[in-house]
């Protein structure tokens, strides 16, 4: 059993494969993935609200499929309106931020009035995060919303050991390890700074092959407990607004 929090929709505007359905079915039957959640490529890099839509049209396909809404704090007033107009979607559990694209950073009053404007729903955030100033960003953003549920993508990037001592004091920041690259003992080191509860798995797929993360979490020496609070337990709690699952 599997939940993948962190995977993509859509058409990318570079060379690569343009997963259709079936074969995002084909990957959740192959590593038995019960629950994996997407953002629409297209929300990201392009129009957030015809992205969004069509991923929500993409998520009636399958009982597994769940998603994030991309929103895009360059545009405020649009970005309240589109959550506002799927919160009641019980595909939807989240919310995406790209402040890489976006350009716009996680302390902007833009991108802090999103988050206390839903501050009390049981969204969670994932985030792009890559570098020390991106995760420091993120720290005190969570900082100031104790109760919202934030994951770091990718642990921060290529510097992801100094980002796990950045977020470490903050227990609503949680942790997936995927990358472009599978780095040595990311996920032991990752659950030895922030604990076992606060790493959960996810793959960045279509753009990776999941194989990327699976292989960095048989190859930590974990105990068969441990690699399932990471493959699922913990994205169970997540979702559950923090609870015991």
């Amino acid at each position: 059993m599997i939940i993948d929090v962190h995977c993509h929709y859509g058409a990318w505007p570079f060379a690569m494969d343009n997963f259709g359905v079936d074969q995002i079915k084909e990957y959740l039957d192959r590593f038995n993935v019960t629950k994996a959640i997407f953002s629409s490529s297209k929300a990201i890099v392009y129009d957030f609200r015809e992205g969004n839509r069509e991923l929500v049209e993409f998520l009636e396909k399958d009982e597994r499929f769940y998603g994030y809404l991309v929103l895009n704090p360059n545009y405020l007033e649009e970005s309240i309106e589109e959550v506002d107009r799927y919160l009641d979607n019980k595909k939807i559990v989240g919310i995406k931020l790209h402040p890489a694209y976006s350009k716009v950073n996680l302390e902007d009053e833009r991108t802090i009035e999103i988050i206390e404007h839903f501050s009390k729903s049981n969204l969670i955030y994932l985030i792009h995060i890559w570098g020390v100033s991106m995760a420091t960003q993120l720290a005190r953003v969570a900082r100031q919303f104790p109760d919202v549920r934030f994951i770091m993508g990718h642990t921060g990037g290529d510097v992801w050991f100094d980002c796990l001592d950045i977020v470490k004091p903050y227990p609503n920041i949680y942790v997936e390890p995927c990358s472009s690259y599978a780095d040595r003992d990311k996920v032991r080191m990752s659950i030895d700074t922030v604990g076992l509860d606060r790493v959960l798995f996810g793959t960045d797929f279509t753009l990776i092959n999941p194989v990327f993360v699976i292989g960095m979490v048989e190859s930590s020496g974990l105990t068969e407990e441990e690699k399932s609070h990471i493959y699922y337990k913990n994205s169970i709690k997540l979702l559950k607004g923090g609870k015991d699952a």
